[in-house]
């Protein structure tokens, strides 16, 4: 069995690469994606035909003493939008710019927050954070959570980082370090890789784990988008002439220029009466334009007399 160290030595890795390595060494040639399929395998039989040893209870008493079973991630304060995209809407899978709206999330473990309905257990978190006693996944799957918690991660990154993690969880139960240790440990530390592999697989590869990152995205970001995109989403019909103007305190917002007298065409552009020979005549904003003719009426003709034009 090739040791931890040659592994070390071909460099560290992010996690999926570290484990078609191990996967390569240590499961005679067996590629990651046969060992995924071949880790609930492994599972079943460890629990049918592997008594707990001492040395394993040992562990799963220390496990348990470790776990911390809910908490808070780290504080995201509120950010603000760039002026070129000021509008804030709610996160959306594509969102173009996303940005923290200040609220934490939290961490419970492995498994999904609200539980899992089984046909014969019913409901409950069925999703060990020690499965079978091989290591403590707790700290992995606090990390995970806290980073599909955390406003902008890339959800390749946390599931890379989430494998990782419970790989070094499996190499610190079951050391490889010597030629003794490999012949005690290298069983479960076999299975260990196989369960951690399982464990990636439900996130990075099902829609469930997609989902998952989703809610944990939409918890904790909104959406910037540039005031087009933004008028396009809400369902406004002159979404082309939106844009974003200043405003007296510094910020900007989203208008339309389409009919607006105070921003007709571009933003601070007003339509001013025109006087002469002891008359007036008003002026109105028309598709961006000012117009001087009389009884003419501040509208855009892509959706004349329908109210939500001026959303």
């Amino acid at each position: 069995m090739t040791g931890r160290s040659e592994l070390e030595a071909r460099g560290a890795g992010d996690g999926e690469e570290r484990l078609d390595r191990i996967a390569l060494a240590a499961a005679d040639g067996l590629s990651r994606r046969q060992l995924v399929k071949l880790g609930g395998a492994f599972a079943l039989a460890a629990l049918a035909t592997r008594p707990p040893t001492v040395a394993r209870a040992a562990k799963a008493l220390a496990h348990q003493a470790k776990t911390v079973i809910r908490g808070s991630c780290q504080e995201q304060k509120r950010k603000e939008c760039s002026p070129g995209s000021p509008a804030r809407g709610e996160w959306y899978p594509g969102c173009p710019q996303s940005v923290p709206n200040g609220n934490t999330s939290s961490f419970n473990g492995c498994g999904p927050e609200a539980g899992i309905d089984l046909p014969i257990l019913g409901h409950g978190d069925w999703i060990p954070d020690t499965p079978f006693d091989l290591a403590n996944f707790f700290y992995a799957c606090e990390g995970h959570d806290c980073c599909y918690g955390t406003c902008g991660n890339e959800k390749a990154g946390c599931d890379s980082n989430f494998l990782g993690s419970m790989i070094k969880a499996c190499e610190q139960e079951w050391p490889q370090k010597s030629i003794a240790e490999s012949i005690l440990n290298t069983q479960d530390y076999l299975l260990c890789l196989a369960v951690a592999a399982v464990y990636h697989h439900e996130v990075s590869a099902t829609q469930t784990g997609q989902e998952a990152y989703n809610a944990g995205q939409k918890e904790v970001c909104e959406c910037c988008m540039d005031c087009e995109t933004y008028a396009s989403v809400t369902g406004a019909l002159d979404a082309k002439w939106w844009t974003a103007c200043p405003e007296e305190d510094g910020e900007y917002a989203c208008v339309s220029t389409c009919g607006s007298e105070a921003n007709c065409g571009a933003c601070g552009v007003t339509c001013p009466d025109q006087c002469g020979e002891g008359s007036c005549q008003k002026g109105a904003c028309q598709d961006g334009k000012c117009v001087y003719e009389p009884g003419v009426l501040s509208y855009c003709t892509d959706c004349q007399g329908m109210e939500d034009c001026y959303k």
